[in-house]
């Protein structure tokens, strides 16, 4: 595939794909992560071991997919960026991952791994080797935490397009030709509809889009801030 074409040498990991991993065994987790990783840096999919993880695919597919469609293209996936928590996953990190004795093993760090870094947990109770894996790996996490931190305290502002602001109703009917199929509400929060509307009318490429997901995970490059 042309998208899958350039190989990534890191990309965005978000923390609905931790949301997912918590709720995992441990040995699903690290199968869960594999499988993120391998798709992320090799453009493969693979089947699930269990219904738990196929179902949970769907669920940060979508994100994941547009997310790397976007990196392979050397670009910044930015209105995601802006939506959710997130860290710079390294190609190291998944090599790392794969060279644990057990997906359990692999589930136990990435699940510290993911508090650390989004949430500010610090691991307490991991064991042998997972924890010395851990240490060795701190350092880049703390320096990739960093660069996190202060790609969301950068950006510029958003041009005032319209005096009155549209909400997102007004913003469908306005568009009726627009499917609202974005699952997650969290991702409806705090988009600038009125921007939006008037960009997508202005651009030949997305006056005709169809699909709210991608519009507004490319909102940044519609509305060209």
């Amino acid at each position: 595939m042309t998208e899958q074409s350039k190989k990534l040498k890191h990309f965005t990991f978000y923390d609905i794909y931790y949301d997912v991993i918590a709720q995992l065994e441990d040995d699903e987790a690290g199968r869960f992560a594999k499988r993120i990783c391998n798709y992320a840096f090799n453009g493969v999919d693979s089947q699930g071991k269990t219904e738990n993880e196929n179902c949970f695919w769907e669920i940060i597919y979508p994100t994941l997919n547009d997310a790397t469609a976007i990196e392979r293209q050397d670009k910044k996936p930015y209105y995601l960026n802006r939506k959710m928590k997130h860290f710079t996953f390294y190609a190291a990190y998944a090599r790392m991952l794969n060279t644990l004795k057990d997906d359990a093993s692999a589930g136990q760090f990435v699940k510290a791994m993911c508090g650390y870094m989004l949430e500010g947990i610090e691991p307490t109770e991991l064991k042998p080797p997972v924890d010395a894996y851990f240490k060795l790996f701190r350092k880049s996490l703390d320096l990739s935490k960093v660069r996190s931190e202060s790609g969301r305290k950068g950006g510029r502002a958003k041009k005032k397009v319209e005096e009155t602001p549209l909400t997102f109703t007004d913003f469908l009917a306005r568009n009726s030709h627009i499917k609202d199929d974005v699952h997650s509400e969290r991702l409806k929060e705090g988009v600038d509809w009125t921007a939006l509307n008037h960009a997508i009318h202005k651009s030949e490429e997305w006056k005709s889009e169809t699909s709210l997901y991608r519009i507004i995970s490319n909102q940044s490059a519609i509305i060209g801030t």
